[in-house]
């Protein structure tokens, strides 16, 4: 087979070499290179830090910032979002390392909704927590369309690696219905949340100095705090008596229903006792201050253009932090 020679791509005309990347065409006296330039203004390095600071409050807002180094918002804006998919990209994979060897876990959960483009997503967040220690390492945040439901927090767990699903035994919520129910499917342990019950059943009740039921809202709360803390037969009984009895002559429609609530579920907030050697906590607190750093993102960065940019940074904040503090709730003894 006779080898062919290449041709010019203009005219077909015999090309000669110009050094080892350039063609010169004897025909029309053309000449190119051989692999093609990238046109435009060469990218800069990008600044691994920024996202760091911008995560740490340590540079000001980009408006801010942009007056400040006297250069468009926009170039701004690029530069973070180049550093933003580096340092996610780069770091996506490491909470997994924090929780190595763990043979029994604690899933502290919780979920928040947001809009992006007029559309309702569901930010689904859980933190595992060994039983062993006090800081729980936080999941890369789960977001799905719709509302908090059990398929989103069965989908949201079911992202979670095998070897970190499998060890998780106890479960510590706000009493969500879909997250109890799924607890109850996995047959794990439930935490329900004190702060929630007793914000609920405050809400029904005035305390103020000048209320007229104030003596009534305290002997109210009084009631609650002490069945929360205590599982003995021989004062958890008198308490379910007394609470059903407030229950009962309450004419408060709100109050009659947290309180019907806890009288059906009050196991559920008994199992740091029932448990102690899992060291649980009686809030989802933890799960509520990683929330408030979601927040507290979403008002500085002032909105989300898509759902894909909201994943980077919400993958970026927990990342950023890593952990959180979660200390477990000690049995006490009620004196007198």
């Amino acid at each position: 087979m006779n080898t062919q020679h290449t041709k010019s791509p203009c005219c077909r005309a015999p090309i000669q070499h110009w050094g080892s990347r350039r063609r010169y065409c004897i025909n029309c006296h053309k000449t190119w290179r051989i692999r093609r330039k990238k046109r435009g203004r060469k990218l800069k390095r990008i600044d691994k830090a920024l996202i760091i600071k911008y995560l740490a409050k340590q540079v000001a807002p980009l408006r801010v910032l942009a007056q400040q180094k006297k250069c468009g918002r926009s170039a701004l804006q690029t530069k973070l979002q180049r550093s933003l998919e580096t340092y996610v990209q780069k770091n996506k994979q490491k909470w997994k390392e924090l929780l190595n060897h763990q043979t029994e876990l604690i899933a502290v959960a919780d979920a928040i909704w947001y809009r992006v483009k007029g559309k309702k997503y569901t930010i689904y967040n859980i933190l595992l927590r060994p039983i062993t220690s006090t800081e729980a390492v936080i999941c890369p945040p789960i977001i799905l369309p719709g509302h908090e439901n059990i398929p989103g927090w069965q989908q949201a767990f079911d992202t979670l690696p095998k070897a970190l699903k499998n060890p998780v035994i106890a479960l510590v919520c706000d009493g969500a219905v879909s997250l109890v129910a799924l607890a109850k499917i996995h047959n794990w342990i439930i935490q329900r949340c004190h702060f929630h019950l007793i914000s609920a059943v405050q809400n029904y009740l005035t305390t103020g100095p000048r209320s007229a039921q104030r003596s009534y809202a305290f002997h109210v709360m009084q009631t609650v705090q002490e069945l929360l803390k205590t599982n003995s037969p021989k004062t958890l009984l008198p308490l379910l008596t007394k609470v059903s009895k407030i229950r009962e002559k309450s004419s408060s429609r709100g109050l009659r229903r947290v309180l019907g609530g806890l009288l059906q579920s009050y196991d559920d907030f008994h199992s740091y006792l029932k448990y102690p050697q899992l060291n649980l906590p009686t809030t989802s607190n933890t799960a509520e201050s990683f929330i408030q750093c979601i927040r507290d993102l979403m008002y500085r960065c002032r909105g989300f253009r898509s759902i894909d940019s909201l994943k980077y940074w919400l993958q970026a904040i927990s990342i950023y932090k890593k952990t959180m503090r979660c200390n477990g709730k000690k049995p006490t003894k009620l004196t007198g």
